[in-house]
């Protein structure tokens, strides 16, 4: 889906420059397909050369020109950068944080596609089973695994009729895990304090449904449900709105509940 929003965003762009929708359909799509490797280099001014340059030659291959193709690659690109910080900022979480969290839609809003095929919903005995053994690797890899065993391994709820029980682990690897801890740069960390209120971002997930959890500097995400929480961004949740005593929500008391269990399963059946 992200590829073809990022087709269509260049097809548009092209007919805009007088080119033709098809050529720059195929330009974005095939550079923004490519976009995981053109995010390793470092420097957006480096990062916008390739795709400019990627995206010129996919539309000279095509039958194109290669200035309209340039153009698009790097308007798809950018496309693609605002939803990703967009994303970002929505699975940043302070400690301490009062208040409603941004984005508290309570929702599935994308399933991690990496895996997909590690988590099994079955119906036993009448309960909808959500199983599924995953591994972590990084930093504090160990404290990270308990707590999210703590929330997410044997917990049943309810939700509008419907029973669930969560079988969901998470043993520790030392390295390429399932679900990657990597600790922030201070000046990674100071950028993100900048962009939210309420309190010092504690840990974030790049985006929901990503596979890498991002750790503060100073250990203010060691408290009780914080990995717990970021685990659910990285299973592709939302936040959850106050007061709904959600693992997802920043209540004090909060743990999985029957919604956040009819939710994760909409996205992995």
């Amino acid at each position: 889906q992200g590829v073809l929003a990022h087709a269509a965003a260049g097809g548009v762009m092209s007919s805009l420059q007088g080119g033709k929708f098809g050529h720059g359909f195929v330009s974005a799509g095939f550079t923004q397909a490519l976009s995981p490797g053109i995010g390793k280099l470092e420097g957006p001014i480096r990062q916008g050369t390739a795709v400019a340059v990627l995206g010129g030659t996919t539309s000279v291959m095509t039958g194109g020109k290669f200035g309209n193709g340039a153009v698009t690659a790097a308007f798809s690109y950018a496309f693609g950068s605002m939803a990703s910080r967009t994303a970002s900022v929505e699975t940043c979480d302070c400690g301490a944080s009062p208040g409603n969290p941004a984005g508290a839609r309570w929702s599935m809003e994308s399933p991690n596609l990496e895996w997909a095929n590690k988590i099994t919903i079955v119906e036993e005995d009448g309960v909808t089973v959500l199983r599924g053994a995953l591994t972590v690797s990084g930093p504090s890899a160990s404290r990270i695994a308990a707590d999210v065993n703590a929330i997410w391994n044997g917990a049943t709820a309810a939700y509008e009729g419907v029973t669930y029980r969560s079988e969901i682990s998470m043993s520790v690897v030392k390295s390429d895990g399932d679900w990657q801890a990597v600790r922030m740069s201070n000046r990674e960390w100071t950028r993100l304090n900048s962009m939210v209120s309420g309190g010092q971002v504690a840990a974030f997930v790049p985006a929901f449904g990503s596979s890498q959890v991002r750790l503060a500097p100073i250990k203010n995400w060691t408290g009780r449900g914080t990995m717990a929480h970021e685990f659910g961004h990285s299973l592709g949740l939302s936040h959850a709105p106050p007061n709904s005593g959600s693992i997802m929500s920043y209540d004090a008391a909060r743990s999985l509940v029957g919604r956040d269990l009819y939710n994760l399963s909409g996205g992995y059946r």
